[in-house]
């Protein structure tokens, strides 16, 4: 068996895993005989990987040592309810398990994967997700705002201050996923789809499927707030150096900078739990204050198509973008 091939399958599927997690999900790697899967309640991922032996592996133990493994090749099978691993020099063994709820769990997935009709996403499906799921509400509740809305070729979300919107090359079906789940999505780069009642389904050119339970619900149209006129102010080309330095204190927890423009000033700064730095440039400017946060690599996406923002008449709304890629944010500490 190519160790390097075993090693690349287990980690398409390891956004499945979830070792602290609860008893709705599994820190395992399910081995089918003809796939590996994971499953955490939320997600399944599966990916084609033939073996001739079934079981459950913990997956701690079975990643840290085949990244130590150095043959090109190993001999892997089941003797004894165990999974052993050999090269010339290695002779190791795991335990295996059997989970009844977890196979049931894993076989109606498949159940639906099989009846599913596969349509092809837009070629800027990724990106235009990706960049949508830069803004959300983090917390772990029942608001809608947790998730990306796509409607036509449209993606859309919002944190409650800044709403982002990103336009598809094409149109797909109306859904809502997890923003907390899309860049696990987006990783195994997937260029087909399929929905049933309870699933969306994501599939690679190698057949390695990642499975999102399906969220019901209604998220507003928010794309008319980003119909208004207003003032235009270009930011200053030498920014993106000011991006390169705050995002050094970027984090979970503090995840947007913030930018003050002001006369003849615009200042980057962020505060996170490890430190502060501020970052000043030069810019034509000499109305009120206006100061707000971003996503800093959101910002600097933006800034290779447009380094204009518009703010609207009442200095409460910031737009900055594109046609296809756009944020407002509401406005906060301005001076008169």
């Amino acid at each position: 068996m190519n160790t390097q091939d075993l090693l690349n399958t287990l980690l398409k599927v390891k956004p499945g895993i979830n070792i602290a997690g609860s008893s709705t999900s599994m820190g395992y790697f399910y081995f089918t005989g003809k796939n590996v899967i994971t499953y955490n309640n939320t997600i399944s991922v599966r990916h084609p990987f033939l073996t001739d032996f079934t079981g459950f592996i913990r997956s701690n133990e079975l990643l840290n040592l085949l990244t130590k493994i150095k043959t090109p090749k190993i001999k892997m099978g089941l003797k004894d309810n165990k999974v052993f691993i050999q090269t010339n020099r290695i002779n190791a063994s795991l335990n295996t398990i059997e989970d009844d709820d977890f196979v049931t769990n894993i076989k109606t997935i498949e159940k639906y994967i099989k009846k599913a009709k596969w349509k092809q996403l837009p070629k800027t499906f990724c990106d235009c997700i990706k960049t949508s799921a830069s803004i959300y509400i983090k917390e772990e509740t029942d608001n809608i705002f947790t998730t990306v809305s796509i409607n036509g070729n449209t993606c859309i979300s919002t944190d409650n201050q800044r709403v982002v919107k990103t336009v598809m090359n094409d149109e797909m079906d109306d859904m809502l996923i997890q923003g907390s789940e899309i860049e696990k999505m987006v990783s195994i780069g997937p260029i087909k789809y399929a929905s049933d009642k309870k699933w969306l389904h994501f599939k690679n050119k190698y057949n390695c499927i990642l499975s999102i339970r399906k969220i019901s619900g209604t998220f507003p149209d928010l794309t008319k707030m980003f119909k208004f006129k207003g003032k235009k102010i270009d930011l200053p080309k030498k920014l993106t150096d000011g991006i390169d330095i705050t995002t050094v204190f970027v984090d979970s927890f503090s995840p947007y900078i913030n930018i003050k423009i002001e006369s003849g000033k615009c200042i980057l700064s962020i505060e996170s739990n490890y430190g502060k730095v501020e970052h000043k440039s030069k810019i034509k400017y000499s109305g009120a204050t206006v100061e707000f946060g971003i996503n800093p690599e959101f910002l600097k996406n933006m800034m290779k198509y447009s380094a204009t923002v518009i703010i609207n008449k009442d200095n409460t709304r910031l737009r900055i973008g594109t046609n296809n890629y756009s944020l407002i944010s509401a406005l906060y500490g301005q001076d008169e």
